[in-house]
């Protein structure tokens, strides 16, 4: 028998029985916030976690600790400036909030920022599989 939605016949002559049954891939309902809140957070987590070593390689104990004092400078910079604006418009979004501060220019250049941070979290997981492949 061919493979095209059939069974196929095994190593015995007898017919194979398909690995996985029909199942219903998707529910009705959706995700919840919550459940997305979970997943990009724990994204977020366990890329900035894996980072940590490779900066201190790289970089040595003291530059490294340097390093990462002064990202979390510059995110409580960050996160000051987002609590500040954010109250004063009608944002909801990253790319709104820069759009309101600084105009297209500064949405255009949160959103190239966020495209980077994607591309770099999808390499450290293409990596991380390839070494366990």
């Amino acid at each position: 028998m061919t493979l095209e939605g059939k069974q196929s016949e095994g190593a015995g002559g007898s017919l194979a029985a398909p690995l996985l049954e029909d199942q219903n891939p998707i529910s009705e309902g959706g995700a919840s916030f919550s459940g997305a809140v979970f997943n990009i957070s724990t994204t977020m987590i366990g890329a900035g976690i894996m980072s940590i070593p490779a900066t201190i390689k790289v970089l040595g104990i003291v530059p490294g600790l340097v390093v990462i004092l002064l990202v979390a400078l510059s995110v409580d910079i960050t996160a000051e400036f987002m609590l500040r604006y954010t109250s004063s418009g009608n944002s909801q979004t990253y790319a709104g909030l820069l759009a309101e501060s600084f105009g297209r220019l500064g949405s255009v250049s949160v959103q190239i920022c966020v495209i980077l941070t994607n591309l770099g979290c999808l390499i450290i997981y293409l990596i991380i599989i390839g070494k366990f492949l």
